[in-house]
């Protein structure tokens, strides 16, 4: 009986390929960030009270007025989704914001540069989303008004193109960014915060990957290279 042509490689490469592939099909799930709770900024001249400390726990965030951000950096094209939740309005006005920091920026400042996707709210009901750049120096785009309920999970999910493009969709419905945003910066953390210090936001869920049509044609390309290389071999 002869044996498969993929059998007959070399045992280290066979393995090698296989685990890439394993690798590559793994990451399409998720990829759990990892978070270091941030200081009260150095330069922050807010003469109110300062928070507390983020407490995290896996990809289960509660951030009240001091900020987070992701040990590791990122590039283009990637994936993120969280789920966001506003407990109660306990405050005149507050914002969950996702800061895209240029990898090394200082974490015991307040992010500058940076792009900001905000979710802003009241309790006279003036909800909505927008997005600026270099710590409120200029908007790129909104606002525009987003109810935000209490108790309600919100599911978002933030893409980056090769190209720099963002996207931002809210409970599977697209915000409308169109191509106002592009991100500026080849590699990026991740920073999460909250607004007014007292107030409190839950994030869970926490995920960044690459986009996965990057990841399939890195599987498909290793897939063709082990069985091309069978048909070297067999002939």
């Amino acid at each position: 009986m002869n044996m498969p042509l993929v059998c007959r490689l070399p045992v280290c490469l066979r393995t090698f390929i296989v685990c890439a592939i394993c690798s590559c099909t793994l990451s399409v799930f998720g990829q759990t960030v990892t978070w270091q709770d941030l200081p009260w900024p150095a330069n922050q001249d807010w003469p109110g009270p300062q928070g507390a400390p983020a407490t995290t726990n896996g990809n289960q965030i509660v951030l009240t007025g001091q900020d987070v951000l992701s040990v590791q950096s990122f590039t283009g094209p990637l994936a993120i989704s969280y789920d966001v939740l506003l407990p109660a309005k306990s405050t005149t006005d507050g914002i969950f914001e996702l800061f895209f920091v240029p990898t090394g920026e200082n974490p015991n400042l307040l992010p500058n540069p940076d792009i900001e996707l905000d979710m802003f709210e009241s309790q006279s009901g003036q909800d909505g989303l927008q997005v600026q750049k270099d710590h409120s120096a200029s908007i790129l785009w909104g606002p525009v008004s987003y109810a935000i309920k209490t108790q309600t999970t919100y599911h978002v999910s933030v893409g980056v193109a090769g190209n720099g493009q963002v996207s931002w969709s809210i409970n599977g419905l697209d915000v409308g960014l169109s191509n106002s945003v592009v991100m500026p910066y080849s590699s990026y953390q991740l920073r999460l915060s909250s607004w007014q210090p007292t107030q409190v936001w839950q994030v869970n869920n926490f995920t960044a990957v690459p986009e996965p049509t990057t990841l399939t044609l890195v599987a498909g390309g290793l897939i063709s290279l082990l069985f091309g290389i069978g048909r070297r071999k067999s002939g």
